[in-house]
């Protein structure tokens, strides 16, 4: 990938607006100037809502996101977490770097490169399965995490999307999403959950599984940016429950279950959770939406299956 040159004055005041590759690549710019870190060559793994590139001269993975005080809070309990897990000697990414970077209107954090699940063959489910089990089997951290807040990021893209000067939600659009995450919202609060509460990744799926062979099942797992303490079924909702959009088989579904040792099934609440990340998956795709069309349209997709009930409605990730 060749870098953009920075944003000019005439594009700089969109960038608050909607941040896109283009305030990424000049922010990575900056990265390897302070940290004298080569850019040459740097290849952008996925520009979603946050950019994540690979510097291949380093072999260093960059994330960068919006200067936010929720981003920066986000990035250091990422980095204390997977240094703790590290001293655990939990499978996890470990960071090349001990401190959130703050640049110019956006923030960093880097990370030891290692090529992702979907570059050789899928990894298993029964490897997540395994991994989680492991993660929930350790002792608690000796320092504080933010509690988990299931709706918390698709209520703050929706605001930011209300603010933009063309919304890519219309009234209606909002009004249902409102309306559905406080009917979401109350049944979780009213939920009793015996697996209890620890420490959870809160976006557990098998695309977040690296390739290690150090290591035991032969990964670890990354993306610790939603990290938090609460119920242990949240980890289990995406690849534990029934009618998944994504493609996962009912067979696949009882093999990672079987690899966790418990079947989410088993617990009336299951269909909250699902809810839960089904809901959740759209804020992403709703702060990519104005820069990036394939994220608009799955966006769209997505929403409209939600409000037409069609769980035969197959969902894509974008990258």
């Amino acid at each position: 990938m060749t870098l953009p040159e920075p944003p000019t004055a005439s594009t700089s005041a969109s960038a608050s607006a909607s941040t896109g590759p283009d305030q990424f690549a000049a922010a990575l710019l900056a990265l390897g100037h302070r940290l004298g870190l080569s850019t040459a060559g740097a290849r952008a793994l996925r520009v979603h809502g946050s950019g994540i590139y690979l510097l291949p001269d380093e072999q260093i993975v960059v994330r960068l996101a919006d200067a936010t005080d929720e981003n920066r809070d986000r990035w250091h309990t990422a980095l204390r977490v997977t240094s703790w897990l590290t001293g655990q000697r939990f499978p996890t990414v470990e960071p090349a770097f001990p401190a959130v970077m703050d640049l110019d209107h956006m923030v960093a954090s880097l990370w030891r490169y290692l090529p992702d699940a979907a570059s050789g063959s899928p990894a298993p489910v029964t490897v997540l399965g395994a991994l989680l089990r492991q993660l929930h089997r350790l002792p608690d951290p000796p320092f504080a995490l933010p509690d988990a807040r299931p709706l918390a990021r698709l209520a703050h893209a929706i605001t930011m999307d209300a603010a933009r000067t063309i919304p890519v939600l219309s009234a209606p659009d909002r009004a249902y999403l409102a309306e559905r995450m406080a009917c979401a919202g109350a049944a979780y609060a009213a939920l009793d959950f015996p697996l209890g509460r620890g420490l959870i990744h809160n976006d557990a799926h098998t695309g977040n599984l690296l390739a290690d062979q150090r290591h035991p099942q032969g990964y670890v797992l990354g993306d610790w940016d939603s990290v938090c303490w609460g119920p242990r079924e949240i980890d289990l909702a995406q690849r534990g429950t029934p009618g998944n959009r994504f493609g996962l088989t009912e067979d696949q579904r009882r093999e990672f279950s079987l690899a966790y040792g418990y079947d989410l099934v088993e617990w009336a609440g299951w269909p909250v959770v699902r809810e839960l990340r089904e809901l959740h998956s759209l804020a992403a795709y709703l702060r990519a939406a104005p820069h990036k069309p394939p994220a608009r349209a799955e966006l769209r997709l997505r929403l409209d299956s939600l409000i037409r009930g069609d769980r035969a409605q197959s969902w894509t990730v974008i990258q």
